[in-house]
């Protein structure tokens, strides 16, 4: 009742409820924020950089886009956290499951750790294929100020997987 949809009244009201029937995060206005286009959805120069010596070295770089469906929320990377069935952007990203099967590890950072990468966690922790295969480096995100317990349940879950829980300082794949 405090904010009004303006576009889709319907869908939004029913994807609200939907939210909390599937016990999904409480619905946030949030500031416009990672923008296609804008530095809010840029890979940060530091990242980049590294990005940029990887790749030269031979090694594959690959961007993975999300939320790109206006109609729902999409915290984690495999899908929305209520897919439509009419957008197949929105449902779970089978190609992207494939491609980290295949890899021994699965490094975990990024932001913010409160939501997208917690969320992002809990799907992973869905699928049950790949606890230990996780590296999260703890140090290499943050929460959002005010939500720090929002995640407290997935990351608690998460180290009953064999998933390691680490810093980038302490951590090295030699």
């Amino acid at each position: 009742g405090k904010w009004e949809p303006v576009f889709f009244r319907q869908q939004a009201v029913e994807y609200v409820n939907r939210l909390e029937q599937n016990g999904e995060f409480t619905h946030t206005i949030w500031p416009e924020h990672c923008i296609a286009g804008s530095g809010g959805a840029a890979i940060t120069d530091e990242i980049m950089q590294a990005v940029i010596k990887w790749a030269r070295k031979g090694h594959y770089f690959d961007m993975i886009t999300k939320g790109t469906y206006p109609l729902t929320e999409h915290f984690g990377v495999l899908r929305a956290n209520i897919p439509s069935q009419d957008a197949p952007e929105s449902q779970l990203n089978t190609s992207l499951i494939q491609k980290l099967s295949s890899y021994e590890n699965v490094i975990i950072a990024g932001e913010a750790k409160s939501h997208c990468v917690a969320n992002t966690l809990k799907q992973l922790l869905e699928l049950n294929d790949f606890g230990a295969k996780l590296i999260i480096l703890d140090d290499c995100m943050s929460n959002i100020p005010g939500f720090e317990h929002v995640a407290t349940n997935i990351f608690e879950e998460i180290t009953h997987t064999g998933a390691l829980i680490t810093k980038s300082t302490e951590f090295s794949l030699s």
